[in-house]
């Protein structure tokens, strides 16, 4: 199985834990307006009761009151070790499927084996007579007398990074009884620590901090009384958070490296960085810096573009909604959150393009860097160079005065000549044999000549 990012599942065991350690069952009632925990004991009894069970119950002309189900599963931050996955066993997920009624095809779909991210739905339709006095408009069946109507809708997706921070959720809401009951597996996303980390103090820039869903939507009690499907909305927007806060880290680790080279960071620029409380990366680190931001970069680029996906795919169902049932379908689902969810991580995939500029910016700078040091360093050779040369020179010249001198005193030095006989009667200076000493050195040119001949014809076959 990969373990690298991506959040990679082999099979479709790996969406399954050996047993189920962290989860919580938590309620919310609009009625209420508070989030309570139950056990999990509770949740075959809770949904046993649930209205999403009576599939023959009139839809109401008075809107109920919201109410709001929800079994997180959470895992150790950053663990690796395992996949992406629902973090339960399977008996418990396919419990919790059945007794809810989620589709078969949405549930095999989100555990299916292969990588994040993924958005799955499926429509629950009924009909209903047009003499119905409770029924609004819908799409108008074959038989003429009959309207399709929206009863529920299975929906669910799944996002992330990869093993160490994602989120699987799937769940069933209907739309007479207002009721939603959701299943979220998550691990690293809704605990993400802004420009500090765990051991320092609550209270620096920690932008996305949630111990639990309870957290979440305690906060958000507001837009969950309005519409249950809100709750979508805002574990999309926690994703869209987890992408702003890992940019602004990006941007910030950028500006540490980019301190770290005077040429590219003037004097103004260096105050305002130290106005952050920020610390210069080594310049001895600069490059693994690099690489590292360049491949977290290309990482976060990616999961924004999906979660951007994953926003619009839910926008696509609106407006598909609305379509199929006419007025009725209007106001079915919201979409204020999601479209500010779209918003929001187009102008993050911005940034992120701008911090690949500025990544390819160094990159160019450390190339330009060397060549510049290899041109340092070519100078230096050819400097080198030309001082050796002046030096062959001067023992060029050297030996051009003495080789014709040493050349007459090699040949005076034998005793082809004897100048004790110089003036003498009868006794020559050259001696007789002189020719031999011409042959000899005839000989030994053309030998050495041949020999050097032979030697470069090899070469030159060879190479």
């Amino acid at each position: 199985m990969v373990v690298t990012p991506g959040g990679w599942r082999g099979t479709f065991s790996d969406f399954y834990a050996p047993q189920t350690t962290n989860a919580r069952l938590f309620s919310f009632h609009s009625d209420r307006d508070d989030v309570e925990e139950l056990p999990l004991e509770s949740l075959s009894l809770a949904s046993a009761s649930s209205p999403l069970q009576e599939n023959n119950r009139a839809p109401r002309c008075v809107p109920a009151a919201s109410e709001i189900l929800v079994l997180e599963a959470t895992g150790e931050k950053f663990d690796h070790e395992s996949s992406a996955s629902s973090q339960v066993t399977a008996e418990l997920f396919d419990s919790v499927c059945s007794t809810w009624r989620i589709s078969p095809l949405v549930k095999e779909r989100i555990s299916r084996p292969g990588s994040l991210p993924r958005f799955e739905y499926e429509y629950d339709e009924r009909q209903q007579l047009q003499g119905d006095e409770n029924m609004n408009d819908g799409q108008t069946s074959r038989a003429g007398n009959e309207k399709l109507r929206m009863k529920a809708i299975d929906i669910g997706f799944q996002w992330g990074p990869g093993h160490g921070t994602f989120i699987v959720a799937c769940g069933k809401y209907d739309f007479d009884t207002r009721a939603l009951h959701m299943f979220v597996s998550w691990r690293g996303i809704f605990s993400c620590y802004g420009f500090s980390s765990p051991p320092n103090p609550p209270d620096q820039c920690d932008l996305l901090n949630l111990p639990c869903i309870a957290t979440l939507m305690t906060r958000h009690r507001t837009d969950l009384a309005t519409h249950p499907l809100n709750f979508v909305g805002l574990l999309m927007s926690c994703c869209e958070r987890y992408i702003d806060i890992r940019s602004q880290q990006y941007n910030l680790a950028m500006l540490r490296i980019g301190t770290a080279m005077d040429a590219l960071s003037p004097s103004e620029f260096t105050e305002w960085f130290r106005s952050w409380n920020a610390v210069s990366t080594a310049v001895s680190r600069e490059n693994t810096m690099l690489f590292d931001c360049y491949n977290d970069v290309t990482w976060s680029e990616k999961t924004c573009l999906e979660l951007t996906g994953i926003a619009r795919r839910y926008l696509s169902v609106v407006e598909a909604v609305e379509r199929r049932y006419g007025p009725h379908g209007r106001d079915l689902m919201p979409r204020d959150i999601v479209h500010s969810v779209v918003y929001r991580t187009e102008m993050h995939g911005h940034l992120l393009r701008y911090v690949d500029k500025m990544i390819t910016m160094q990159f160019n700078f450390q190339s330009n860097n060397l060549v510049q040091k290899d041109a340092q360093v070519s100078i230096q050779i050819s400097s080198a160079t030309r001082e050796d040369g002046r030096s062959m020179k001067t023992l060029a010249y050297l030996t051009l005065f003495f080789l014709p001198i040493t050349f007459v005193c090699a040949i005076f030095s034998t005793t082809i000549f004897n100048f004790e006989n110089w003036h003498v009667d009868n006794r020559n200076v050259v001696s007789s044999g002189w020719w031999v000493f011409v042959v000899s050195c005839v000989a030994a040119m053309i030998g050495t000549t041949s020999a050097w001949f032979v030697l470069i014809v090899r070469q030159h076959d060879q190479g």
